[in-house]
């Protein structure tokens, strides 16, 4: 395993519409600075392979608001795209809805590289939330959350506890907080 390895977690992307991809490209973009810092993501996967989300694509969404695939694949790509392509530019976010047209998945790339399996298990459980948040939510906020470094443990702890239902306790520890 190399330094450049990380984990990426898919969640299979049939029972998402517009409306829910764009749910939850908003719920990670408002949370992205406290989940990367929680998971200790280091500089180069998060400018490289795993960028955050933009803020053009959340702005395009709000302005668009976006009930299909279609609709938001166009926002995606800035045009329709019928026939993503494997090595293209856009799957490299944190978040890659690239994967949605591509692959049928969402894939979330901002994970370490690790063999230990409670880590494993403290990327998965937060990502399954966010997915189930975003599928049962009727809207997200857009509003992007300020970072602060002082409090950043219990704000984590207070978005794990509004995801729902998971061994908090461990999805804590597991990620170095």
């Amino acid at each position: 395993m190399t330094r450049s390895c990380g984990i990426h977690v898919h969640v299979d992307a049939r029972a998402f519409d517009g409306l829910t991809l764009a749910n939850l490209a908003k719920i990670v973009d408002q949370q992205e600075a406290l989940i990367l810092t929680a998971l200790g993501v280091n500089e180069t996967r998060r400018h490289n392979c795993s960028k955050p989300v933009s803020d053009d694509l959340i702005a395009q969404i709000e302005r668009r608001r976006p009930r299909t695939r279609d609709q938001l694949n166009h926002i995606w790509y800035g045009y329709h795209n019928r026939q993503p392509q494997h090595d293209d530019r856009t799957r490299y976010h944190g978040v890659n809805l690239h994967n949605v047209w591509y692959r049928g998945t969402v894939e979330f790339r901002s994970f370490e590289r690790t063999l230990h399996a409670g880590e494993v298990k403290a990327y998965i459980q937060p990502v399954l939330a966010v997915a189930a948040k975003a599928l049962n939510g009727r809207a997200a906020s857009s509003r992007k959350r300020s970072f602060d470094p002082q409090s950043a443990r219990y704000d984590f702890r207070v978005f794990l506890l509004h995801l729902g239902p998971m061994d908090l306790r461990s999805a804590i520890s597991d990620c170095g907080f």
